[in-house]
């Protein structure tokens, strides 16, 4: 302290002096072997040492010095999978196989061995920057990302968990638009207990096309038929309007609303470069042609007829880049009375298959196969 204080160099040198046993006070120090800081090593060298830890490590030791935080910040992020759940009181980061949990109070438990726990009463903004902070890595390309919310508990009345939920999602697209750059991404998956296109649509946009190949978005209930809602026939003038008028009405302006926002999703570079889409309970509400570019597909908790199963093999059929499609539906018992109405059952010893052909004068077929273990239907083009 003050006048009389020395550089830690000097006071590691007497330090280790004297742990010696050598009192000799007119010692020279300047005849000590020079040795080199760490951050005065050849800046590859420090990444080549950084690159070994992980990135819960590396995030640590960018907080030593500016020096090292600007090393940490200039390289490739090792990171191939970030994902982020919001919970009611809580939230769960996990970047590659290391779980960060945030959150306000101690009392939420984790029988979990790897786990950091960060505390805080402005938990949720902490969890924001340690998400976002590896995506302002130009350098990053994740394999995965992964963004869910779920359903916060029943006591809180639904007015409150919508609103919650637009809090939520509004500062998620707030710190991705806040990058300042597109996203390198390969598999994005967005689920919510209350699905929203105009959130689907923001966050799709924060990724690169073309390096964004599969997609997979929150279920939607909604059907072909609600969208396709002609407009009422106004009243005769001097005739009050019915409620069956001003419920048609209603149900048209939301059609109306629904597909707009459907549309903006699909007009986007990021959903028209993509390869592959998993969606749940329903595909119909968006059109075919907003489909068919797609090379495979993934659909659960399907309610399937007939119908159904008719217009994904035209649209598949109709499809040059059409691979593979795999369905579950509680309803799975059923389908095989549904394919044999239009395929060729063909014996393949345990396995049920169905096979439809595309054109009579082609080798191309649809291949239908049951797989009973799982509860679901594999679609693929095949040739004979």
């Amino acid at each position: 302290m003050g006048s009389e204080a020395i550089k830690y160099k000097e006071f590691e040198i007497w330090y280790n002096r004297f742990s010696r046993g050598e009192f000799d006070l007119d010692y020279d120090i300047r005849s000590e072997p020079k040795t080199r800081d760490f951050c005065q090593l050849p800046t590859c060298v420090i990444e080549k040492v950084l690159e070994k830890l992980c990135y819960i490590e590396q995030l640590t030791v960018r907080k030593v010095c500016r020096d090292i935080k600007s090393v940490v910040d200039s390289m490739r992020c090792s990171l191939k999978s970030i994902e982020m759940t919001w919970h009611s009181d809580y939230i769960e980061c996990r970047f590659d196989d290391q779980l960060v949990v945030y959150s306000r109070t101690k009392y939420i438990r984790y029988n979990v061995d790897n786990v950091i726990r960060v505390f805080d009463k402005d938990y949720g903004k902490l969890a924001l920057q340690d998400w976002k902070f590896p995506m302002r890595n130009r350098k990053l390309r994740l394999d995965f990302l992964k963004i869910e919310c779920k359903e916060p508990n029943n006591r809180m009345k639904k007015e409150k968990k919508v609103k919650k939920l637009i809090e939520i999602f509004r500062e998620l697209i707030g710190a991705l638009e806040s990058i300042g750059s597109r996203v390198h991404v390969e598999k994005l998956q967005i689920d919510t207990f209350r699905p929203d296109f105009n959130d689907v649509e923001y966050i799709l946009n924060c990724f690169q096309p073309g390096y964004l190949k599969s997609i997979a978005i929150p279920g939607f209930y909604l059907k072909r038929e609600e969208l396709n809602v002609e407009r009422p026939t106004s009243p005769a003038p001097g005739v009050e309007p019915s409620e069956a008028h001003e419920r048609a009405k209603t149900n048209y302006r939301r059609a109306c609303f629904l597909k707009d926002d459907i549309y903006e999703i699909t007009e986007l570079e990021q959903w028209k470069e993509a390869e592959e889409l998993h969606l749940k309970y329903n595909w119909d509400y968006f059109y075919d042609e907003d489909l068919i570019h797609f090379k495979r597909f993934h659909f659960t908790d399907c309610i399937l007829d007939r119908e159904r199963l008719i217009h994904l093999r035209e649209i598949f059929s109709e499809s040059t880049n059409f691979e593979l499609c795999t369905i579950t539906s509680p309803n799975f018992q059923t389908c095989s009375e549904y394919l044999e109405s239009f395929c060729e059952k063909v014996e393949s010893g345990e396995e049920v298959i169905y096979r439809f052909k595309i054109l009579e004068d082609s080798r191309k077929i649809l291949e239908f196969k049951l797989d009973y273990n799982q509860r679901k239907i594999i679609i693929s083009k095949k040739s004979l």
